[in-house]
Formats: C-alpha cells, sequence, structure tokens
C-alpha cells in the first residue's frame, strides 16, 4: 500500500464482491486520510449505481476555467 500520508485527501472508490473485504480496507484507507466510499458488487452488471454513488459522494468538481485563462495544449 502506498505511504498513509500520500492517501490524506485522495479519494478512493473500493470495489469488491465480499462486503467484509471491502469494509475493511475502506476503514485502512479512512484511517491513512483517503476520502474513501466502498462498493459491494459487480460493477460491471451495476455500472449505473456506481456511478451514481460516486457522484453523490465525490460531487466536488475542480473550477471551471475562466474565459481569460489560457488554453491547454
Amino acid at each position: 500500500m502506498a505511504d498513509p500520508a500520500s492517501l490524506a485527501g485522495r479519494v478512493v472508490v473500493v470495489v469488491g464482491d465480499e462486503a467484509a473485504r471491502v469494509g475493511e480496507m475502506v476503514r485502512v484507507l479512512v484511517d491513512a486520510g483517503a476520502r474513501v466510499a466502498g462498493f459491494v458488487g459487480d460493477p460491471a452488471s451495476d455500472a449505473a449505481g456506481l456511478t451514481e454513488m460516486v457522484a453523490e459522494l465525490f460531487h466536488e468538481r475542480p473550477p471551471e476555467p475562466s474565459e481569460d485563462a489560457p488554453e491547454s495544449v
């Protein structure tokens, strides 16, 4: 696992089919300072549910570029 200090403020989504294992990994990552969500299920068959969960929990978006800002290349 990455150095816990490097996880501070990071967003992590843990996906798995075993609730206990997902929960334990979420706990470890939260203790390391990450913003974490756990999804128990198959992301291939419930992609809409996973997408909705991520959007609801981590809805913060980077600011829109201003008209005065130079365009990226």
